[in-house]
């Protein structure tokens, strides 16, 4: 069973969103739809989307839809996205709707490295860190 995603803003500019447990595509479409609201209230262009306890069992083409939406709800920001593995669906379809949207992303495996990134200049496509 899903928890409630849990939003936390730890300094300015950075809003971080840890997810866990199973995601049905009603579940992914529910919880995105929560975020965009709190994203709104706030300042912040950096998000830090912890998915390493998350595991998506809907479908991949619907989540791209739900992600996509998102991407395009928000202004664009720079997105670290931490994952149990490189190949998780979730990172990967996240990381894909939100590129294809505006952001700059990044999947990483491990929170420090994502928050270190978060915080340089450096560009998505040259550093992909495992």
């Amino acid at each position: 069973m899903p928890s409630r995603p849990y939003f936390s803003s730890p300094r300015p500019g950075l809003i971080v969103i840890r997810v866990s447990g199973e995601r049905n595509d009603a579940e992914a479409r529910d919880a995105i739809e929560a975020f965009v609201a709190y994203y709104r209230t706030c300042e912040a262009r950096q998000i830090l989307l912890d998915a390493t306890q998350a595991h998506y069992v809907g479908s991949p083409e619907d989540l791209y839809g739900y992600v996509a939406k998102c991407g395009e709800a928000m202004p664009a920001g720079k997105i670290a996205i931490v994952s149990h593995d490189l190949d998780s669906v979730y990172a990967r379809f996240w990381r894909r709707g939100l590129s294809d949207t505006g952001h700059e992303t990044a999947v990483f495996t491990c929170e420090d490295e994502a928050d270190a990134w978060l915080a340089t200049e450096a560009e998505a496509d040259i550093l992909f860190l495992a």
